[in-house]
């Protein structure tokens, strides 16, 4: 028997509340609590047998990022619990001074089937990868800007890694990094720390440009014409044309540089061998992953962890017990029902907690190619959007804790911005409109039920997840009849990269770098990664202006014109809700910050480990770290 659309939210709003009722049930029922002046941490209170709740404490810069009313209205908990309310600050974390030593240990997000970025796997790789190597030039993730007001979480800066400076000449065609002398490769075979030269750098370019081994990388380089070493320590790009992408676009980890050795023997393969500050010392699949600090880092008193640890387990109930009972440090997770058990009861340890919205990749939308009927029917794609009651999907599927995902650009490049839009960011398309989806519909051609189309979704477990289930049930209501085709991850990733879908395709957004043309190339009329059949004259002009426009701020005006455009014409997405990032830490746990835009600081953001330390001023008696 088939239930209504109402009847339907009603159902996954009862699981929702059933999934939070358990957890509230198998919590000790303590209210979080702010723990006494006079002990060390002012975020949570010490261990104790009611296994309190993380609270995020003021941060003693006051009001460091002020979050406008509209956040705080669609997203209360991202406004409460944001990066910037987490005490962070030097002058009160122990006691101003950093100090080195001990074992963090964290949940292993991935597990490669390589360590090579230069692959079809580079985005997978890149996950984990990044302890263990090093780029030309690197994101700023040091807090102490953001405390200085500057609020460097929210915009992309870059510094540099294994350049020491570069320079780009005046007419924009050359560019030129000076790296940094007396690098070593980590003393493990097949490289035993011998040193890091300019020939290193242009071997793993060349990589990068062959679009046969990694299409994300070489759209990074597309436009460089050549690469040379003209010296030791100097690395000259002379490219094509004039690039204001480029600069931004090889900070990421997808540019991660290894050693020829090391993929001419296939030991890349197995285990990571790089520059960084971190050497992996035991890998097995599916299970574990050790590493220790590298004692020859060129960065000098970095890292403070002697040693992390990472352990991969996929299942959720045993990943929330290893964290609540100490066997992990941290835990990051997308979602809600995880991340509601652990806000109710993070164990009797304690933690701190902030929440992400991850405005740039990895959100939600129904994919389409604009060149296929119905889709070439912009009606057809408007009845899609105002079908679902975004409202109502956000609390039955998130809690209430989601967002609609607009991410057609990152935040920092629509226009400067410092936080996603909202709502009322919103065109008409994306308001609940039943009644007036179905006209358009009718208005198309298609009487109710005779638009039939197979929906393309990754499952796991084979089983159909609430979700699509959910977003099925809005177009069936408007009569959109959809058949679901499930597929494992990675059939599912290879149709997505191949284009190779029928109608419709439920996923979440996928790209290759942090630039603003990485993201709007993907629209443009040609370009290898359009998948959506997107060909636009007014679109093409703006992607080709941003991308010669060396000016940051003039490029960010045409970075929010791209999405505008994109968003009122709904070029090969319907944006859907997507949930927000929870971040679970010990209180002793320090500066495992992430970037709020592009990267979380367990995932992409993993550089962030050669600055963490564990204060032991925060950690209880009886714990060995």
């Amino acid at each position: 028997m088939r239930m209504s659309v109402k009847s339907r939210v009603r159902y996954f709003g009862f699981v929702a509340a059933a999934a939070i009722l358990v957890a509230v049930s198998c919590s000790s029922g303590a209210e979080p609590t702010q723990a006494p002046a006079a002990t060390p941490t002012t975020a949570v209170a010490g261990p104790t047998s009611t296994s309190p709740a993380p609270v995020a404490s003021p941060a003693p810069a006051g009001n460091l990022i002020q979050i406008p009313e509209d956040i705080q209205q669609e997203m209360p908990l991202l406004a409460k619990y944001h990066w910037s309310k987490v005490d962070w600050s030097p002058a009160t974390l122990g006691k101003g001074q950093r100090t080195s030593g001990g074992v963090l240990k964290m949940n292993q997000p991935t597990v490669p089937r390589t360590w090579d970025t230069a692959t079809p796997f580079g985005s997978t790789v890149a996950l984990i990868s990044s302890p263990f190597y090093n780029r030309l030039l690197t994101y700023e993730m040091d807090l102490n800007k953001a405390y200085e007001g500057a609020g460097n979480i929210h915009k992309l800066f870059f510094k540099p890694d294994l350049a020491e400076t570069w320079s780009i000449s005046q007419d924009g065609l050359t560019y030129t990094f000076k790296l940094r002398q007396g690098v070593k490769w980590q003393n493990v075979p097949p490289v035993n720390g011998r040193e890091f030269t300019a020939d290193d750098v242009v071997y793993n370019i060349n990589r990068f440009r062959d679009g046969q081994l990694s299409g994300a990388t070489a759209d990074i380089y597309k436009n460089v014409a050549s690469v040379e070493a003209t010296d030791k320590y100097t690395v000259v790009f002379k490219m094509k044309s004039v690039d204001g992408a480029f600069i931004y676009s090889i900070v990421g980890p997808l540019n991660n540089l290894v050693p020829k050795e090391a993929v001419d023997d296939g030991s890349i393969n197995n285990m990571p061998i790089g520059t960084g500050a971190f050497i992996a010392k035991e890998y097995i699949a599916n299970d574990h992953l050790y590493a220790e600090k590298n004692p020859n880092y060129f960065r000098e008193g970095r890292p403070f962890l002697d040693r992390v640890e990472w352990y991969n387990i996929p299942d959720a109930a045993a990943r929330i017990a290893a964290f609540r009972t100490g066997q992990l440090d941290e835990y990051t997770y997308r979602g809600w029902n995880d991340a509601k058990q652990l806000i109710d009861n993070c164990g009797a340890l304690g933690c701190l907690f902030y929440v992400n919205e991850q405005n740039s990749g990895s959100n939600y939308y129904f994919g389409f190619n604009v060149k296929e009927k119905p889709f070439d029917d912009i009606r057809v794609r408007r009845a899609i959007a105002m079908s679902i009651d975004y409202n109502a999907a956000i609390k039955a599927l998130y809690g209430g804790n989601a967002r609609i995902g607009f991410s057609t650009v990152p935040t920092d490049w629509d226009g400067g911005r410092m936080f996603p839009r909202t709502a009322k960011d919103a065109p008409a398309w994306y308001k609940y409109n039943p009644e007036e989806s179905k006209r358009l519909l009718k208005e198309a051609g298609y009487a109710p039920g005779s638009l039939k189309l197979k929906m393309l979704i990754s499952s796991a477990t084979g089983a159909m997840p609430s979700d699509p289930a959910l977003y099925m049930e809005y177009l069936r209501a408007v009569g959109i009849e959809t058949e679901p085709q499930l597929v494992d991850a990675t059939t599912w990733r290879s149709k997505y990269n191949t284009g190779q879908w029928d109608d419709l395709l439920y996923g979440a957004t996928i790209t290759g770098g942090s630039d603003l043309n990485d993201w709007a190339s993907v629209l443009e009329t040609g370009a290898p990664s359009n998948i959506f059949g997107v060909s636009d004259s007014k679109l093409d002009e703006l992607i080709r202006a941003q991308r010669v426009e060396l000016d940051r701020a003039k490029r960010e005006q045409i970075g929010k014109a791209i999405a505008d455009y994109d968003y009122e014409n709904l070029y090969g997405r319907v944006w859907l809700p997507s949930p927000l990032f929870y971040h679970f830490f010990r209180p002793w746990v320090q500066s495992l910050v992430g970037h709020d835009v592009y990267f979380w600081a367990t995932y992409w953001g993993l550089n962030v480990l050669e600055d963490t330390w564990l204060d032991r001023t925060r950690m209880p008696a009886g714990v060995q770290r």
